[in-house]
């Protein structure tokens, strides 16, 4: 009857030994979930400022590039703006030459054809004498 107990006993403290290791067992697996989950929260958390981060770079990016393309627009038109001009002042003193020279040509030709005109008209008409 002694060994009876005695194994019943054996089988007792077995048992004891390996619900205390199931539950340490429990108890770690417990504590690993828990950090498992802390770790997710703190990486989620990260995730949503490093996703907020992101949007608001994308905003910035988005703001530049339209500021960009204004000031390209703008650009653009200012020498538009400044070519036109400079083709207008050379177009003007482009005319204002050739009508100087015209000017000039014409002067000359004239003052040629004048005295040309002077010279036959000493010639033909008689001279006075008093």
């Amino acid at each position: 009857m002694v060994t009876k107990e005695f194994a019943i006993d054996n089988q007792l403290n077995g048992f004891l030994q390996t619900l205390t290791k199931l539950e340490e067992e429990f108890k770690r697996q417990a504590t690993e979930r828990i950090e498992k989950q802390m770790q997710f929260d703190l990486m989620e958390k990260e995730n949503q400022r490093m996703q907020n981060k992101i949007n608001t770079v994308e905003e910035v990016l988005e703001h530049t590039k339209e500021k960009m393309n204004k000031l390209s627009s703008t650009i653009d038109r200012v020498l538009y703006l400044c070519f036109f001009l400079l083709f207008c002042f050379i177009l003007f003193y482009f005319i204002l030459f050739y009508f100087i020279l015209f000017y000039f040509i014409l002067y000359y030709y004239y003052f040629i054809f004048v005295s040309i005109l002077l010279f036959i008209d000493g010639i033909s008409l008689p001279v006075h004498r008093p």
